[in-house]
């Protein structure tokens, strides 16, 4: 698969195409934390030990959304929104009514210059980048 954006798709095609056929090595630990603001803003001030989730994937997603979206010149909801952008992530919920709010109040702490420049981050989009089939 090439690196030239158009040569191969959109950035739909370029992650089902990973799906069915890159190996993806992925982090398998963590814990279980069902309160998912708290959790995510420790993960994101890098006060937790080990990625909990479900909150890990609202991080994850937010991260893949906002590269996506501005990548391929798409809307960061409609990307958020999509059911299978963490294909194979079972605590991922896409973007809804249900969980916008939860949503709103992340995405700008994700999103900050802060955690930007965190060695998760870095992490997460090297995962999106694979995933996506472009250069790191």
């Amino acid at each position: 698969m090439g690196t030239n954006l158009s040569c191969n798709g959109g950035w739909k095609e370029r992650l089902n195409y990973y799906h069915h056929h890159g190996v993806k090595v992925d982090y398998f630990g963590g814990t279980y934390n069902p309160n998912i603001l708290v959790s995510a803003v420790r993960m994101i001030s890098g006060d937790v030990p080990a990625l909990e989730f479900p909150a890990k994937s609202y991080v994850v997603a937010i991260c893949y959304a906002d590269h996506i979206a501005q990548t391929y010149q798409e809307n960061f909801i409609e990307v958020l929104s999509y059911p299978t952008l963490l294909y194979d992530d079972d605590h991922f919920a896409p973007y809804s009514e249900e969980t916008m709010a939860v949503y709103a109040t992340l995405t700008p702490l994700v999103l900050s210059p802060e955690f930007r420049s965190s060695e998760l981050y870095s992490v997460i989009m090297g995962y999106c980048k694979e995933e996506l089939g472009l250069p790191p």
